[in-house]
């Protein structure tokens, strides 16, 4: 797919910031953007890509993937 345009993009970087401000405040875990993979599905495998993600201290603790998230995050738009 072709980039995404600069209105998409600065949509995604104020959601990521406001968002990634107050996690970082109260310590609930980590922000994520960039296209961020998911794995939704094993075989056959499926990855999403998310703009910006919000996934807990307790799920993060849960990775075990180098790559994509094999967790799924409470927050992916």
């Amino acid at each position: 797919m072709p980039p995404t345009g600069h209105p998409h993009a600065s949509i995604e970087a104020n959601v990521a910031l406001e968002l990634g401000n107050f996690v970082k405040q109260h310590a609930l875990g980590r922000v994520m953007t960039g296209e961020v993979g998911i794995i939704t599905q094993y075989n056959p495998d499926s990855v999403r890509g998310a703009d910006v993600v919000f996934i807990s201290n307790e799920r993060l603790a849960r990775v075990q993937a180098e790559g994509y998230l094999d967790v799924p995050p409470e927050l992916f738009e």
